[in-house]
C-alpha cells in the first residue's frame, strides 16, 4: 500500500486521527518530517537550471504540485523552465510510435 512504503508518509500510519488533534501539537508532528520538505531545499539548486516535466493527466503527482515547486524554485533564484506536456500522465514512453523513450527521448529533450 502507498503509505506504508517509505518515510514520505510518516503521518500517515495515524492518519485517521489527525483532523481531530489539536493544531498546534500537529504541527510539532509535521515539523519532526521536515526531510521531506523539498521547498526548504531549492536554494541548493542555485545556479542549476532546471526543467520541470509533467503530464497534464497525472494522476500520481498532480500538476499543480509541479507549478508551486516551479514558483518556490524561482523565489529562490533558480533559472526554471516548466513544460506540462497535454494529454500525458505520470509516465509516458510511447510518443510517436512505441518504446520510443518518450519523456525521456523527445524533441523537447
Amino acid at each position: 500500500r502507498k503509505e506504508y512504503y517509505g518515510d514520505s508518509n510518516a503521518l500517515n500510519h495515524h492518519d485517521h486521527a489527525l483532523p481531530h488533534t489539536d493544531a498546534a501539537l500537529r504541527a510539532i508532528f509535521e515539523s519532526t518530517v521536515v526531510d521531506g520538505y523539498a521547498d526548504a531545499l531549492a536554494p541548493n539548486l542555485g545556479g542549476i537550471p532546471v526543467l520541470a516535466r509533467i503530464g497534464a493527466a497525472d494522476q500520481s503527482v498532480p500538476p499543480w504540485q509541479q507549478r508551486r515547486m516551479c514558483r518556490v524554485l524561482e523565489e529562490a533564484g533558480v533559472a526554471v523552465e516548466f513544460d506540462e506536456v497535454a494529454g500525458k500522465e505520470h509516465w509516458w514512453w510511447d510518443s510517436k510510435r512505441e518504446s520510443d523513450g518518450g519523456c525521456v527521448n523527445d524533441e523537447r529533450m
